[in-house]
């Protein structure tokens, strides 16, 4: 679609991004130690035109670079027919799965490891992603645990569920370095 100079930008940002990384890996404070290191090392980058005009073709334009610095590439979309609010979310959920499942094939310890950290850091909030994702609780398995839900208020119960995604995706960013995530369609997020 001539999107020449718009792949060369994306591109950039993922170097950058990468860049950044490297030098925060080699500081004298790690990069895994610190408790926000998400706010030291997320690049949000946000493409935007016409239905039909390449911008998915865009997106997917970076996932050989990804691939060559063992990055991961994972996508969730949005779809007007398939109406919910978390359906995005739960299709990129759905593929971050089957890489967690791919870690267990390849490297069961750190799987392990991950779970653990997983289960540790969410705690039983837990319960609220599984409720929305339930291949989660299989990918990462869940020890029962009890629906802590009961009756909260819409706020409280929408925070609750804020912090158990961050949460989630603090463990999981350690985990999988160079992670990239395409979340596409994001105008049906609310139909």
């Amino acid at each position: 679609h001539g999107r020449k100079n718009e792949i060369e930008v994306l591109r950039g940002c993922f170097d950058r991004f990468v860049t950044k990384l490297e030098e925060l890996e080699e500081s004298e404070s790690s990069f895994y130690e610190s408790d926000n290191s998400c706010d030291k090392s997320c690049e949000v980058v946000f493409i935007s035109g016409e239905s039909g005009t390449g911008k998915t073709a865009l997106a997917e334009s970076i996932k050989e670079r990804v691939a060559s610095c063992e990055g991961t590439y994972i996508t969730g979309k949005f779809d007007l027919k398939l109406r919910g609010p978390y359906f995005g979310i739960i299709s990129l959920f759905r593929e971050l799965c089957g890489e967690i499942l791919e870690l267990r094939r390849i490297n069961s310890d750190r799987y392990q490891e991950l779970c653990r950290s997983i289960i540790s850091e969410v705690g039983g909030e837990i319960v609220l992603l599984t409720n929305i994702v339930p291949v989660l609780e299989e990918a990462i398995e869940v020890p029962f645990m009890p629906d802590v839900v009961a009756d909260q208020g819409n706020k409280e119960a929408k925070e609750r569920l804020k912090y158990a995604f961050l949460q989630f995706f603090r463990v999981i960013t350690r985990y999988f370095h160079h992670l990239v995530i395409v979340l596409d369609d994001l105008q049906w997020t609310d139909a």
